[in-house]
């Protein structure tokens, strides 16, 4: 019997579902040795600003260090290197009746083997198993490359999601695993080995496989399995717990899965936790910008007005389409539609859709961007948003001050103190828009009806306690008067503006009933009128529509669930086109204006994990592993998730993009939509940076002059953040040279150390100007590095919030930089730079 999820359980605080997880590179912080030079006792403003680093950075002065030449010899030239693969019987060929020399479990196939006749194949029964293959190896000694190929080949009873590892081991050392998830046909991996500087005398080359998830049945192959010593000894990372940032695509997006659905099951196995602690490490360390700057948060650089016509744009663009066209490739019954657009531009940068083989009649038979798919939690963003245009909503007021019968649904609790009775008084709307209300996540997802609990250890459901409805699985819609009978019987999960966040899915059915209270309005019609008509979204609506309209996966019964009183958490139906509209007006301000859109592009509250912080209502990702500069980069994002239905919205702020991807089927998840979207940001984002960074670079860039007053700088772009400033002259005094004697009062002479110069956008300007910041990094790169590893927090060195603007010469300020321009878009041009602390203005040098 197929099993369906109702409760995202255990792990759901996680935020990751059943889906792929892989370890991400773990680098370990080298301990920092610290010599403090003697006389160093002038403190500056200039050094105060960012930690002091000329003070506490590990530097001796005046000491040098000498290398001895070594004496010359005679070297014989060494014979060729040749690649030596040394796994007996890799594909699992010599026999087709034993696997020998491998051993352990798994048995021989000739089902669709990577390469015939044979591949090995392991099955896995009643939603969980293990399995280990071994084959033992003698003499190695020096560097090794491991490949293999996997496959998921057949599952029966399938249900929402299930999560696979496959981990290698050689002797005691454990390598980067695989994580087995979806339907797709055979998978490459790839990972090395050294033996270290000793000979490895004997090893056991051994996999190691473990499956947890609701299936009755599943089969994983693997084949053509070898491990090969390589001639290089210079491209291998440490052993024993290096871990690929390849394999960063898969965990990061699953560890930042949204889960928290009221329809999505969470399936944790040791591997996926694991996965998650190294995401969180990975996302949240101190990952160093490149060249040791910390960069504004925010773009480094204008965003590209032509991103379309760049080379680099063109070729990402074409290597994600590829990327999709392999992974649709083998749906039969499933269905991704996918988007990216510029708003500065009118078509779209992709546009991606896959019809499969097999779809219900009952919808189209073809998918394009047209097609409405159920948007299932990306909903939440539309209740947010009303409350927002409703003026007359304070977020900072008690919600019970628009509904207050919710007061009454404590006389339900089992006591009337803060264990089991919710404070709704303290409940605000801005609580329940971030989920940090406290209040329980949700009502329908009672689980009692869907199966015998007992066997799990809960008694014998007593039928005075059943809810009988949820409007899931054939059971009735729950109604606005099935929750306030019934919800006050579920306690709180925190106090409101507890530390920690929980998503709940009620907090916006409550919110709908404000928007019905002050408006006058249901909140559908309302957000119809007040949204979707004014940005032409036509293909939106708030009940499901005509079934001609959409992508229905065959037989699919979650196309035409309802949520009854909880439709704005959840019911929502859309489009590529539609959302894709909604996000461009979010991001051009024709919804907010631009200081509320601001306000609304803001994280409300942190989480448990460093890289996922909350808004109203969104899911906000940060990631500093996607551009050359390593600069910190966030993806407002909303996800949803409905059993065969998936849907993800993101806004990147900085480089003014819309990407959205909506998915159903059997052979889809949400999770395959964070993985998506991840491949989809390291691919364009590179790119797009590199067309800003030339449009900038053509506008911006060049030597600045003022001979009056023997003024002048440089500005060029690099793979470092913003620009580059070189060559800085102010009526003659060399500014870099003289930096460090900024203070009270100025230090002459001016003390040693190394300063360098960026220039970032603000994003302040007018019709003729636009204002910028200048950033100073005292010290090297490796100065900084030692400076933030001697501190607890990561990147605790990087203070840019902390020290612009501090450095003021009569009320006028020393960072700040303004650029006077003419035209518009790419066609802008510079005529002068003013340097307004220093009173100059500088001609371009053309």
């Amino acid at each position: 019997m197929v099993r369906y999820s109702i409760l995202a359980v255990a792990f759901a605080i996680l935020g990751a579902e059943a889906s792929p997880c892989r370890p991400t590179t773990v680098t370990s912080v080298a301990e920092a040795s610290s010599t403090i030079a003697s006389d160093t006792t002038v403190t500056t403003l200039a050094t105060t600003a960012t930690t002091a680093l000329v003070e506490t950075t590990s530097t001796v002065l005046g000491e040098t260090t000498s290398t001895a030449v070594a004496e010359s010899t005679t070297t014989t030239e060494a014979p060729a290197c040749v690649e030596t693969q040394v796994v007996v019987n890799p594909g699992f060929d010599d026999s087709d009746s034993n696997k020998s020399p491998w051993f352990g479990g798994g048995s021989l196939t000739t089902d669709g083997p990577n390469t015939a006749p044979n591949a090995i194949s392991f099955v896995f029964s009643n939603g969980q198993g293990n399995a280990q293959l071994s084959q033992t190896l003698t003499n190695l000694d020096g560097n090794y490359r491991l490949s293999y190929n996997w496959a998921v080949v057949s599952g029966v009873n399938v249900g929402s999601g299930f999560s696979c590892s496959i981990t290698p081991k050689v002797g005691g050392d454990t390598l980067p695993g695989a994580y087995p998830y979806k339907f797709v046909g055979w998978t490459p991996e790839s990972q090395t080995w050294s033996s270290g500087s000793e000979a490895v005398a004997q090893a056991d080359l051994s996999f190691f496989f473990e499956c947890f998830g609701e299936y009755d049945q599943l089969t994983i192959n693997v084949d053509d399995i070898t491990f090969t010593k390589l001639c290089a000894d210079n491209v291998l990372p440490p052993r024993n717990h290096d871990l690929t940032l390849q394999d960063l695509d898969v965990c990061l997006a699953s560890a930042l899965q949204r889960s928290m659905e009221p329809h999505v099951n969470v399936i944790f196995s040791m591997k996926t936790l694991q996965c998650y602690l190294y995401t969180s490490l990975f996302v949240g360390s101190s990952l160093a910008v490149r060249g040791g700057h910390c960069p504004p948060l925010g773009p480094v650089v204008p965003a590209p007005v032509h991103p379309s016509t760049h080379a680099s744009v063109k070729a990402a663009v074409a290597s994600i389409q590829q990327r999709l066209e392999e992974e649709t490739a083998p749906y039969n019954e499933s269905s991704i539609a996918i988007a990216i657009k510029s708003t500065y531009e009118d078509d779209y940068l992709l546009e991606f859709a896959n019809t499969p083989p097999k779809v219900d009649p009952r919808g189209v038979n073809k998918v394009d961007s047209d097609t409405v798919f159920r948007l299932a939690s990306l909903s939440k963003v539309f209740p947010v948003l009303a409350l927002l245009k409703l003026h007359k909503v304070d977020f900072d007021d008690a919600v019970t001050k628009y509904v207050p019968e919710l007061r009454a649904l404590n006389k339900q609790a089992r006591k009337q103190d803060a264990v089991w009775a919710v404070d709704w008084d303290q409940v605000t709307v801005g609580a329940l828009a971030s989920h940090i209300g406290g209040i329980p996540a949700d009502l329908v997802t009672d689980v009692e009806p869907y199966g015998d609990w007992t066997k799990l250890g809960y008694p014998p459901p007593d039928p005075s306690k059943s809810l009988n409805c949820s409007g899931l699985l054939d059971l009735p819609e729950c109604t606005k008067d099935d929750f306030f009978e019934r919800f006050g019987e579920r306690p709180p999960v925190y106090a409101p503006y507890a530390v920690n966040p929980v998503y709940s899915n009620v907090g916006f059915a409550i919110m709908g009933w404000v928007i019905e209270k002050v408006s006058g309005m249901s909140s559908g019609e309302f957000i119809k009128k007040e949204i979707w008509d004014p940005t032409g979204m036509k293909n939106t609506f708030y009940k499901k529509p005509d079934d001609s309209l959409g992508f229905i996966p065959v037989d699919d019964e979650w196309w035409n669930a309802t949520l009854g009183y909880g439709d704005p958490a959840g019911e929502y139906y859309s489009s590529i086109n539609d959302i894709m509209a909604f996000g461009d007006a979010v991001l051009k301000s024709k919804l907010l204006s631009p200081a509320e859109t601001r306000k609304w592009l803001k994280p409300a509250t942190s989480t448990s994990s460093r890289g996922i912080l909350l808004g109203e209502p969104w899911e906000i990702f940060r990631a500093d592993n996607v551009t050359k500069d390593g600069r910190l980069i966030e993806f407002y994002t909303k996800a949803g998730d409905i059993t065969t239905y998936h849907s993800l919205m993101v806004l990147i702020p900085d480089y003014n993009l819309t990407v959205t991807l909506l998915n159903a089927g059997p052979e889809v998840t949400g999770g395959l939509l964070q993985t998506l979207f991840s491949e989809i940001a390291k691919e364009l984002l590179p790119a797009v940076e590199e067309a800003g960074k030339d449009e900038a670079a053509k506008i911006y860039g060049g030597t600045y002059i003022d001979d009056k007053t023997n003024s002048t700088l440089t500005l060029s772009v690099d793979d470092e953040p913003g620009f580059h400033i070189t060559n800085w002259t102010v009526r003659g005094v060399d500014i870099a040279g003289t930096y460090l004697s900024i203070g009270l009062p100025p230090t002459f002479p001016t003390p040693p150390g190394q300063v360098r110069f960026r220039l970032y956008p603000t994003g302040l300007q007018s019709d003729t100007e636009s204002s910028w910041r200048m950033m100073f990094t005292a010290g090297s790169e490796q100065d900084n590095e030692e400076a933030n590893a001697l501190l607890a927090w990561p990147d605790g060195n990087c203070n840019t919030w902390a020290s612009l603007d501090r450095i003021v010469y009569q009320l006028l300020s020393h960072d700040h930089f303004v650029f006077t321009e003419s035209g518009k878009g790419s066609d802008r041009t510079v005529e002068k730079l003013e340097l307004v602390g220093y009173r100059v203005e500088l001609q371009k040098d053309d």
